[in-house]
């Protein structure tokens, strides 16, 4: 499929990677800055380190979740992402409240490496979904989540910081962000065609399904296979 940007406008998909997006960009940008802050009060001159290797872990995002999506699928990798960096957030609350600076440096390279696989997973959507015809407009319609994510979740969080307990409540409000976002993937999943007489399954049915048999292949357990994708649309307007 080659579609056009107003024909990718006008899909539901398009709409819930960019709320994706949105998430997994803006909410890893509310905290970097929080960890950075910290690693330099407990390492003090050498905060650099942490920086660095969390910039480190940022391009390995991108390459792990561009080999980790190929391998099992990109609807369970962008799930796996998400939920882990949630995860994340939410551990972040006690290392943070008492800086170790192992630990830092390990969340922060943690937190790089979620955050570059975003650049690596939501590219790949839009030439799988939309084909290569129109890749650069299509893609830089998704594209916008990213900028506008950094900007209004970052604002964000300078507000929920300004007040009391301000850092413990913008890991939070990250957390259940991609909490959020990894829910909305579930979205996303597709499988073969019903065969005839058979119930089609729900969207949770679906991306379940997808996603066991992709840790399967993961785990060598079974071959990769291809699917085709079911037409939601269709399959919507006949339940109506």
């Amino acid at each position: 499929m080659n579609a056009t940007v107003s024909e990718v406008l006008r899909s539901p998909k398009f709409y819930v990677l960019w709320l994706c997006f949105f998430i997994g960009a803006g909410a890893g940008l509310m905290v970097i800055g929080s960890v950075a802050g910290m690693a330099k009060q407990s390492m003090g001159e050498m905060a650099f380190v942490a920086v660095a290797i969390a910039a480190v872990g940022n391009a390995a995002g991108r390459v792990v979740a561009g080999v980790l999506s190929d391998r099992i699928g990109r609807r369970a990798t962008l799930f796996i992402m998400l939920a882990f960096q949630a995860c994340l957030m939410f551990a972040a609350i006690p290392i943070t409240a008492n800086p170790n600076a192992v630990l830092l440096v390990i969340l922060a390279t943690f937190m790089g490496f979620n955050y570059g696989s975003n650049l690596a997973l939501f590219p790949s959507f839009a030439k799988d979904y939309w084909g290569l015809k129109n890749y650069g407009l299509n893609y830089g319609a998704l594209f916008t989540a990213w900028g506008l994510g950094g900007f209004v979740l970052v604002q964000a969080a300078d507000k929920i910081k300004a007040m009391p307990n301000g850092n413990t409540n913008a890991f939070i409000a990250a957390g259940v962000l991609l909490a959020c976002g990894a829910a909305l993937s579930i979205f996303l999943a597709d499988k073969k065609a019903v065969v005839a007489g058979e119930t089609a399954p729900s969207r949770w049915e679906e991306f379940w399904a997808e996603f066991s048999l992709g840790l399967k292949v993961f785990l060598g357990l079974e071959e990769p296979r291809v699917r085709a994708p079911r037409n939601w649309d269709a399959i919507e307007k006949g339940r109506a």
